[in-house]
């Protein structure tokens, strides 16, 4: 058998054995997205700024150290600076 037809083979086997798409996306090797290709970077972009934002107001609604010590929630040396 040559080496080219041992690559050949090699190379059938390969894609005989490989991952189905399905399979790929279930461990997080593909992400599972119904966007076109060309699409795909703007999408995970929009979905990383979205996480940004909501991160961003939920520690902006946080309450201050000060008054979790006066609800009780806490102690004077428990918490630290904001």
């Amino acid at each position: 058998m040559s080496s080219l037809q041992a690559s050949e083979a090699k190379l059938e086997s390969l894609l005989k054995n490989r991952p189905q798409r399905d399979e790929l996306v279930d461990k997080n090797i593909l992400k599972d997205s119904r966007v076109a290709p060309a699409l795909q970077a703007a999408e995970a972009e929009l979905a990383r700024a979205q996480a940004k934002d909501t991160l961003e107001a939920k520690l902006q609604a946080r309450p201050m150290p000060e008054e979790l010590v006066q609800e009780g929630i806490a102690q004077k040396g428990e918490v630290g600076p904001r």
